[in-house]
Order: structure tokens, then C-alpha cells, then sequence
């Protein structure tokens, strides 16, 4: 069962790498002279996928997973441990106390890294490797009312040189920010919006699906967030409430006159400020 699971893995590694090439090259010849800077997951970790971007005078930053690359993990790790000035220190999204985040940044420039590629041919690329340790303190006030300490690790290859004055902007906007995309295509995938591959013979029905399930995705969440809505969210919870606006708009006739006035209404759309 294990080696199936690890050929089914290696199989859709290749394949989304294929189609990375594929999708490049189509890039490259919509946006001939457009700055890019590629931010993927650690599945692009490797040699032909590095060598694509520098063909193309492409940026990229890509999530570097702790098995993946040993060299040059190796490598970053060793140099780090030498350069102690390649460290930054960020108080980040308030103090401690506010629940701020703690974050260390050590970071290693030119590591040579060497791959073979598609032709048995060596190789060699020049990496740059950032990592971020972070710590936060969380207080479950509505749950148990414990204050847990919580720590993770973030590693990114990058394809410029890290310093003091851009290590922050480039791992916090750049690198993390991938995860704000990622997280919307999880919840249209696995929160109650069942989007899935949907293939059709025409190109524009799968990108009307696309266009579709975005903006669902959008007014769900304005309406989640909304002054006049909150209590009813509160009480029902988000799933809840949309199931019950789901009823709502397949049981009840709408009034065409109301739907006119409240078109050409003049009022404002109110969120509930976080926090």
C-alpha cells in the first residue's frame, strides 16, 4: 500500500510538473517582456522547474520541504551557522501580549546546486535559502480558556540574493501571501461549495464554472461578514446560514418591485470589523 501511494505521488509530481512546462512556455509567449516572479509550492523544488525560471529571467520563490533537496539543505544550514549577521529579528502583527508574532529570519546566499537533467547532463544553479522561524501565543477564551505557545518553521529557495532590507517584504508578501489562495481554493473544494474538476468540449463553459463559483464565493463571504447578517451567522454558523439562504432562494417568489427599490437604493454595505 505504502509503495502505491508513493508511485501514485511521484506520477502526479510529474504530471504537474509537465504541465508546468507547458503552461510556461505559454506565459513566456503572452507576456514576453512582463517582470514574473514565480511563488509555488515545494512540489517545484527541482532542477528542470529552476532552470525553466532562469531561462525566462523569471523570479521565483518556491516552498522548500524539509526532505526535499538534502544538499542544499545541508549546505543553508552550515552557512547559516557560520554567517550570524544573515539573521533578522520581527515583531509582527502587534506586541506578544496583542498576539503578535515573533518571527526569526536566517537566510544563506549562492548555494551551487547540481542536477541532472532530461539529457543525463550536469547541471549547476546558483540558490538562495530563507528560513523563518515563528512563535505566537494563542488564548482559547471560548473553548477551554488555556494560553497555548505555538511554533512552526517556513523555508523558501529564492532566486535573488536575501538581505536585511528585503527578507521580511519578500518571505511575508510573497511566500505566506500563496497561502491566502491557496486557502480560498480549499474552502470552495472542501466547505459546502463541491468544486471539483468540472470538464467540458468548450473551453468557455469551464471558465464561465470558474467565473460562476469566484463570484459565489465572493458575495457568500460579504454576506457572511455583513452588519445586518451577523447575529444570523452567529447563531447558525456558516454553514447553517447558507443552507437556510439556499431555502430561502429556491422556495420564495421574489418581489420584483423590492429587488428594484433595493437596486436603486443608496445604502452601504457595512463588514464587521475583525477581531
Amino acid at each position: 500500500m505504502e509503495e502505491q501511494t508513493i508511485a501514485g505521488e511521484a506520477k502526479k509530481q510529474d504530471c504537474e510538473r509537465k504541465a508546468f512546462r507547458r503552461l510556461a512556455a505559454k506565459i513566456k509567449g503572452s507576456f514576453r517582456n512582463t517582470p514574473i516572479t514565480i511563488v509555488v509550492d515545494g512540489l517545484y523544488a527541482c532542477g528542470p522547474i529552476l532552470q525553466i525560471c532562469n531561462q525566462y529571467h523569471w523570479g521565483f520563490m518556491i516552498n522548500l520541504k524539509p526532505k526535499a533537496m538534502p544538499a542544499v539543505w545541508e549546505d543553508a544550514l552550515g552557512l547559516m551557522l557560520l554567517k550570524k549577521e544573515n539573521h533578522l529579528r520581527v515583531q509582527w502583527g502587534g506586541s506578544a501580549k496583542e498576539g503578535g508574532h515573533i518571527q526569526d529570519y536566517l537566510w544563506s546566499n549562492g548555494i551551487e546546486y547540481r542536477y541532472r537533467d532530461s539529457h543525463a547532463v550536469f547541471r549547476f544553479l546558483k540558490l538562495n535559502v530563507v528560513i523563518c522561524y515563528e512563535t505566537w501565543t494563542e488564548v482559547h477564551s471560548r473553548s477551554t480558556g488555556e494560553t497555548e505557545h505555538c511554533e512552526t518553521r517556513y523555508a523558501w529557495l529564492f532566486s535573488a540574493p536575501l538581505k536585511r532590507s528585503n527578507v521580511f517584504y519578500r518571505c511575508t508578501k510573497m511566500g505566506r501571501y500563496r497561502w491566502k489562495i491557496e486557502n480560498g481554493i480549499l474552502k470552495e473544494k472542501h466547505q459546502g461549495y463541491h468544486y471539483e474538476h468540472s470538464y467540458s468540449y468548450t473551453w468557455e463553459a469551464m471558465e464561465g464554472y470558474h467565473y460562476l463559483m469566484k463570484i459565489a464565493h465572493l458575495l457568500n463571504t460579504l454576506a457572511a461578514n455583513s452588519e445586518l447578517l451577523h447575529d444570523r451567522v452567529e447563531a447558525l454558523g456558516i454553514r447553517g446560514f447558507f443552507h437556510k439562504l439556499w431555502i430561502i432562494c429556491n422556495t420564495t417568489f421574489l418581489d420584483l418591485e423590492r429587488v428594484h427599490e433595493a437596486a436603486a437604493s443608496l445604502g452601504q454595505w457595512r463588514l464587521v470589523p475583525a477581531g
